[in-house]
């Protein structure tokens, strides 16, 4: 008897080793499971708080891109408003040269002479109006997208004399000696868009002659073989402001 018990002590003995053994496993187990648990929801919760910053950066961004486009659109129209008001006045003061030219004309005892001053002075208006004109019209088709462009060869010295000469009388009337300067070596054509090259060349030479009282505007053409591929240069130089 005494030898059967010690043998069932041993038994319990072992058995309960056995159980403190799968008790201490099945702690670290769940100890595991629990820091695993933990450790994929700080993951999941870092992911969460980086997507989350990555879309306020966004906005950010798109917020502020959509300000300064924003501003820009303000100046643009700003600009656009006073360029038209600009315009306006453009307009009215040839218009209102056209009629008193028109009404000169109608007399009877004007001179041939005179009136053919006078109507090359109602054809030079006429064609800054039209001029005048094709900016406004210009303006319409850039803000479309609508505006179309060629290139095509054209001969640059004869764009600008046609530019000149349209505007000499202007000049003349004011005062202004108007010249056309071409350098040597001028390439005898050029590959560009011939309507804008040409409205380019009246816009700068237009504004030298009103902003210059006294004096003279020249127009110089040359070719700058320093740049790569030469360049043509064309300078408006006047005596004005």
């Amino acid at each position: 008897r005494a030898v059967r018990l010690s043998r069932e002590v041993a038994a319990l003995r072992a058995r309960t080793r056995q159980m403190e053994s799968d008790q201490i496993s099945l702690r670290r187990a769940h100890s595991e499971n629990v820091s695993s648990v933990l450790q994929e929801r700080e993951t999941n919760l870092r992911e969460k708080r980086r997507h989350i910053e990555e879309l306020e950066s966004e906005v950010r961004k798109r917020s502020a891109a959509l300000r300064e486009a924003l501003v820009k659109a303000d100046l643009a129209n700003r600009d656009k408003t006073e360029y038209l008001a600009g315009m306006s006045d453009e307009i009215r003061a040839p218009i209102a040269e056209i009629l008193g030219i028109g009404e000169v004309l109608g007399h009877d005892d004007l001179s041939p002479a005179d009136r053919e001053t006078h109507s090359k002075g109602l054809r030079a208006r006429a064609s800054g109006l039209l001029s005048i004109v094709d900016d406004i019209l210009d303006l319409a088709l850039i803000e479309t997208g609508e505006l179309e462009t060629e290139c095509i060869p054209c001969p640059p010295e004869l764009l600008v004399g046609e530019a000149v000469a349209a505007l000499r009388t202007r000049a003349e009337e004011r005062g202004l000696s108007l010249h056309l300067e071409v350098a040597a070596g001028l390439p005898s054509e050029i590959v560009t868009d011939p309507t804008r090259f040409r409205q380019i060349i009246m816009n700068l030479v237009g504004n030298a002659i009103k902003f210059t009282d006294t004096g003279t505007v020249r127009v110089r053409m040359k070719l700058d073989r320093q740049c790569d591929p030469p360049c043509l240069c064309i300078d408006v130089v006047d005596t004005g402001i």
